[in-house]
Parts: C-alpha cells; sequence; structure tokens
C-alpha cells in the first residue's frame, strides 16, 4: 500500500544524486546511466578490469589477462558431476555447528531420542547384518514415523540438525542424512540440503495430467534410479538412514506420495515399488513443519485433507499423512529471543493467531526502509537486508532507484541485458518465464538474487544473495545483447572454487552465472520459453502475496 510513497522517494533521491529524468516508475530502460566511463573502451575490457579490481585493492590475487574461456560452461558442468554422485565422500563426517544437545528443552529432548533410538536400532541391524545374522522383518521394520509442528523460533531446525549430527556421527559418513526441503532456499539451510524435486524426479507435467494418473503412469528411468540410489542405497544396503522433510507445510498431499513412491522405488533393484513400507523403508523419517504458514502450492499443505478431484496421488499423500506417522511433536516454548527477534516474533503469531491489532501492522509498517532512523538506516546499509513490497511495480521501483544511485556513486553503468523470449509469456506482473526476468539490471557492486536453483548443494540456489562482480562479454559484443556470463560473489557457497592456483586467492566465491533455458508450461503444454540470465536485483523484493 506503499506504492506511491515509494516511487516519490525513488525519484526524490535519483535527483538528490544527479539521475535528472531516469524514468523509475515505468519500463523506459533507455534513460538509465548505461555508458561505459572513459578508460574503459569496451565492454569485454571493462568486464576484465572488473574480475582485476581486487588486485587493485591490495589483495593478493594474481591478475588475469583474459576471460576464462570456461565461464559459460564451469557452473552447468558442477551440477552435471554433483547429480552423478562425484562430490559424495562417504568417509567424510561433517558434523552441524549447533548449540549443545544438552541445552535442548523438554519436548526437543523427546524428539531428539526418538531419532537416536531408531538410529541406534537400525544400527545394530546392519552390524548383525555383516556378522552373517539374518534380520527378522520385526527387526527390519522398526522405523521411525516423526512429524515436528511449530512456530518460528520454538527450535525446529535445532531438532533436524541435531538429528542430523546423531545420524552422521553414529554411520561415519555424511550421507547417512538425507536432508530435504520444497524450495532452493528452504533446502539450503539445512546440511547438504537439496530439493525434493530434485532428488524424487516428480514428473513435469500439466497439473491436470497429474490429477487423473497414479505415481506408476510416471516411472522412473534407469539413470533416475541409479543417481536416487546413489543418495539414498537400497533394501540390503542403505546409504540414507534418516530422511528429513523440511517445511512440510508447503508440500501438497500428492507430493508426499511421490515421495514415498520414489523412495520405494530405489530401495528394491526391481525398481517396483514394495507395498509392505514407506519411504522406501528408511530407519528414520522427520517432517518437519510450520502449519500455520501461508501454503505455497495448489490445495494447501500435506496436512489439508484434498478434495476427491484432485486424484488417487493426492489421496494417497493423504493416507501416508493421517495413517502412516508414528508420533508427532508440537513445540511450543520459543528458544529465539535475540534482542531484535522479541517484538518482531510477538507481532507475528499475533497475526497469525488472528490477533493483529491497528497498532501491530502500524508497527509493521514502520519498519519501510524509508520511516527508519537515518542512524538504523546507515547500520543495516552494511547488512545483507532486503525492502519487501506487496506488489512488483514498488518492487522494481525501489531496485532500479537503488541501482542508480549506485551506479552515479561508483562510476560502474547499469548493465541492461534482454533475453530472447518465444511464445506466450505467461500474463503475470513479475513476467517470469520459467523463473528468468523479462530483462536483467544489474551494476557492479550491487546485491543481486539468483531467480532459479542453478546447484543447491552448494547453496546457489532460488533466492540465493550475492554480489556483482563483473559482467562478461566477448569482443564486439555489449548491452543489451546477453553476456557469456555475469560473475557473483555468493558468500553462502561451499562448493569448489571457479578459478584455480593463485587465481582463486581472494575469489574463492566468485561464481559465473551463465545464460540459461527454459520454458513455462501450462495445461496445455509449453506456452512460451526464454533464454536469458537468471538473476534480479536484489535490493527490494516481493513479498507473498497470499
Amino acid at each position: 500500500g506503499f506504492y506511491d510513497e515509494a516511487v516519490d522517494i525513488a525519484n526524490a533521491r535519483a535527483v538528490e544524486h544527479g539521475a535528472g529524468d531516469v524514468d523509475l516508475e515505468g519500463d523506459d530502460d533507455d534513460a538509465l546511466p548505461e555508458e561505459l566511463p572513459a578508460k574503459h573502451t569496451s565492454w569485454h575490457k571493462y568486464g576484465v578490469a572488473c574480475l582485476n579490481a581486487i588486485c587493485e585493492d591490495g589483495g593478493e590475487a594474481t591478475p588475469l589477462e583474459e576471460i576464462p574461456a570456461d565461464a559459460a560452461t564451469w557452473l552447468n558442468a558442477l551440477a552435471a558431476a554433483e547429480k552423478k554422485g562425484e562430490f559424495m565422500d562417504s568417509g567424510s563426517v561433517t558434523l552441524p555447528a549447533i548449540p549443545s544437545l544438552l541445552r535442548a528443552n523438554e519436548m526437543q529432548r523427546i524428539a531428539l531420542n526418538l531419532q537416536l533410538r531408531a538410529l541406534l536400532l537400525a544400527h545394530r541391524a546392519e552390524q548383525a547384518r555383516a556378522a552373517g545374522r539374518p534380520i527378522s522383518d520385526a527387526e527390519y521394520k522398526m522405523m521411525l514415523r516423526l512429524k515436528i509442528w511449530g512456530t518460528a523460533g520454538v527450535g525446529k531446525s535445532f531438532v533436524l540438525k541435531g538429528g542430523t549430527w546423531i545420524s552422521r556421527r553414529l554411520f561415519g559418513c555424511n550421507e547417512a542424512t538425507l536432508n530435504l526441503g520444497p524450495t532452493g532456499a528452504a533446502s539450503v539451510l539445512n546440511p547438504n540440503g537439496r530439493t525434493y524435486h530434485s532428488v524424487t524426479s516428480i514428473p513435469d507435467v500439466p497439473v491436470k495430467r497429474r490429477k487423473e494418473s497414479t505415481c506408476a503412469d510416471f516411472p522412473l528411468s534407469n539413470e533416475q534410479l541409479e543417481t536416487l540410489r546413489r543418495l539414498t542405497g537400497t533394501k540390503g544396503r542403505r546409504v540414507a538412514r534418516q530422511v528429513n522433510i523440511d517445511e512440510d507445510g508447503m508440500i501438497p498431499a500428492e507430493n508426499s506420495a511421490w515421495i514415498d513412491d520414489r523412495l520405494n522405488r530405489a530401495s528394491t533393484l526391481e525398481g517396483e515399488p514394495s507395498l509392505d513400507m514407506t519411504f522406501g523403508g528408511v530407519p528414520v523419517l522427520v517432517s518437519v513443519g510450520d502449519h500455520g504458514q501461508l501454503p505455497a502450492g495448489e490445495g494447501g499443505g500435506a496436512h489439508l485433507e484434498p478434495s476427491t478431484a484432485r486424484g488417487p496421488v493426492a489421496a494417497r499423500g493423504w493416507h501416508l499423512v493421517r495413517r502412516e506417522i508414528d508420533d508427532v511433536l508440537v513445540l511450543s516454548e520459543t528458544m529465539r529471543q535475540g534482542p531484535d527477534e522479541a517484538a518482531l516474533l510477538k507481532r507475528l503469531l499475533a497475526i497469525r493467531e488472528g490477533r493483529a491489532t491497528q497498532q501491530h501492522w502500524l508497527e509493521m509498517n514502520n519498519r519501510l526502509s524509508s520511516r527508519i532512523s537515518p542512524e538504523e538506516r546507515e547500520r543495516v546499509s552494511k547488512l545483507r537486508t532486503i525492502d519487501a513490497f506487496e506488489t512488483w511495480a514498488p518492487t522494481n521501483v525501489a531496485n532500479r532507484q537503488r541501482l542508480v544511485e549506485h551506479s552515479l556513486r561508483s562510476d560502474h553503468p547499469v548493465c541492461r541485458a534482454v533475453p530472447t523470449t518465444t511464445g506466450q509469456p505467461p500474463k503475470g506482473e513479475d513476467k517470469e518465464v520459467g523463473q528468468i526476468p523479462h530483462v536483467y539490471l544489474g551494476v557492479v557492486g550491487c546485491p543481486i538474487v539468483l531467480t532459479k536453483n542453478q546447484c543447491v548443494f552448494f547453496k546457489l540456489n532460488n533466492g540465493g544473495r550475492g554480489t556483482v562482480v563483473a559482467h562478461l562479454y566477448a569482443e564486439g559484443k555489449k548491452p543489451p545483447s546477453l553476456p557469456e556470463a555475469v560473475v557473483c560473489d555468493f558468500p553462502d557457497y561451499d562448493g569448489p572454487a571457479w578459478l584455480q592456483g593463485e587465481a582463486a586467492v581472494g575469489r574463492e566465491k566468485w561464481i559465473p552465472i551463465a545464460v540459461n533455458f527454459s520454458r513455462h508450461k501450462g495445461d496445455g503444454g509449453c506456452k512460451a520459453s526464454r533464454t536469458g540470465l537468471p538473476l534480479r536485483a536484489g535490493c527490494a523484493a516481493r513479498a507473498n502475496p497470499r
């Protein structure tokens, strides 16, 4: 509801910084400051200079004479290698950094003890099998199916990471726990997290067809089965002994059935699901969520009973949630109470429980960046903060305004790169096709956000935040054509370095984000496709409209 105010503030600040007649409100990108500084004769040389700016700051990095030849292909190769399991190391144990388990409250201890007991039984059964002693069906089926509910700040992540700590320590490998989430942003918050879509290969077909089908209508290919088995193992040779599903309030009922079906198929060498077990017979399955959150998918979360019109897969998922979960724990004691969090949590609880007052909304609205004190604005400007708006219009205004400010202040031009689009794009106001924006706007030194998962395992996920380092153009190329790649510094990235040897010093977290190809699919099939950059300016974002 602050669109007019946002536009007025943005235009006033643009004039203050000398932007003149820059059109912050509309789509007239011709008025953006896109001219190269006089010292750079081409966008190609400008990109190389940006890569070497770190050397001018007194760092130990080695200057680069040219754009690395693999800038446009390196990330795709990394993602493909990770998918093939080339970074799996069964002899490696990395324990999550968590507070002492002794600090757990009573309900958290119950949750951790349930996991510990089931994992110990699984470990004992594996030792017996290794010694040649037969395992009875009763012993094999001693499995835990646990659901944990709780609001923000009650320690759900602590319990999930605590279970990961226990299973990795007990079985001596990182792969003992498979952490899954509905989105890249949710997955990367957990150790070696992955999206359940990428792991289980839920079919990418129109929703209407999925509603009329069963899981058996979409079998896994041999390659998909082998990829999944590398993560989960089979019934006689387990790799993952615990599967954690985070943010299950965002997972519709049918997707619970898809996860169950895929894990069952991977657990048998024949590739057919075993009907006498759930979720592939994994010893421990923990489902964690906050069912007061707004659902992300059609029909709501897995805890909501689906209508019969949503088909047999949804019915199977509902059965799994209602009949196969052994224990449900509700965490209610708030554990996260930092100085700047107590008031926020209190407001959020009031809003979600229907107790919100006018004062609560005024407190929330007063957090708009234009309304906080200059001292606080200066303080948060040094942090990884982001402004949230109700719609895309003020979001785009805020992003463009910040880009113009930074461009005029730093003497770095705005890079405006236009993707190639075919077909009929969706009518949404964000104008994305397959998670690729309709135009890329970026300035060296400004925040940037990934709009599409690139390699979630290494924390390059949709929503991942970084800083633009350089725009890499081939000789003779310039905006508005697409660059070979946009190099970004992602502080949360934890994979292998792009550059090697001395060139990597100081550049360990620099990643070249290359052009992506993506499709938008509707019930009638493919409606549009786009080739462009999966990046959006990261100064402001749109909040969930629901």
